[in-house]
């Protein structure tokens, strides 16, 4: 329970997250920047512009080498954690009209993607080779609420949605077939 330290660098940080060996800073701000920091230098790294919304969502691949960002602009990002640069770039707004989290699951290999909107769903966007995995819309009789975050289980096989009065577990283990 004792401060550590205190960063600075980046102005109106609305989000954080940190990766799974405790290296590695990422947060978001108002304005829409990245910022990636060096935990063990206490250093501001890159602060770039990465999303065209305010707070967006984030996420480290399990080796901590990128960051998957996503806003609700609809635009899912994934960023070299070392060099700042974009390594890929997809348009979710079909599916996802507010896109609100975004998560690696435990292989590195697949992000799996919240939000509401137009598609109110749950899509699976395979990171190898940059193209969409597939989509699953809310069950049947099902009400997909507005939600504020999501955090996915470290297996990997539930992510759990929250609004101001509900938490909502979906079952990610049978995922859709590609489109």
């Amino acid at each position: 329970g004792k401060e550590v330290a205190v960063l600075s660098g980046q102005k109106d940080v609305q989000r954080v997250v940190v990766s799974r060996d405790g290296k590695w800073l990422a947060t978001s701000c108002a304005k829409g920047k990245l910022g990636i920091w060096d935990l063990g230098k206490r250093k501001l790294l890159h602060l770039f512009d990465a999303q065209q919304a305010r707070g967006f969502g984030m996420s480290f691949r399990p080796d901590g080498k990128q960051v998957a960002t996503v806003g609700v602009d609809g635009v899912l990002n994934v960023w070299d954690r070392a060099t700042g640069d974009r390594e890929a770039k997809v348009d979710l707004s079909m599916d996802l009209t507010r896109p609100r989290s975004v998560h690696f699951t435990p292989d590195g290999g697949t992000l799996v993607v919240s939000g509401t909107g137009r598609g109110e769903a749950i899509v699976w966007w395979e990171f190898v080779g940059g193209r969409l995995r597939g989509s699953v819309d809310q069950p049947r009789g099902a009400k997909f609420l507005d939600h504020r975050c999501a955090a996915l289980s470290p297996d990997g096989k539930v992510l759990a949605t929250v609004n101001n009065a509900t938490i909502q577990l979906w079952d990610l283990r049978e995922r859709p077939k590609p489109p």
